[in-house]
């Protein structure tokens, strides 16, 4: 249990960073939160924008998601 809670944490943080990086609304957040690892994993890795700084990504990120989840066969947090 607490190696899970460590990962858990760590995952946490990981996505909190990305979304300092990222920003984007609650909406693609909680799509990004509830993918599996490996997708979160993926998108945190493999998301390059064209342009960093802007002011919202929420568009882009939940796009890159769904296309992350299509191609790894995860369909978990998707939905409208």
């Amino acid at each position: 249990r607490d190696v899970r809670d460590v990962r858990d944490r760590c995952d946490n943080e990981r996505l909190a960073e990305f979304r300092d990086r990222y920003p984007m609304d609650e909406r693609a957040f909680a799509v990004l939160e509830r993918a599996s690892d490996g997708v979160q994993a993926t998108v945190v890795a493999d998301f390059k924008p064209r342009r960093e700084g802007e002011d919202d990504y929420s568009a882009l990120v939940m796009t890159f998601v769904r296309a992350v989840q299509s191609r790894v066969g995860d369909s978990r947090g998707g939905g409208d």
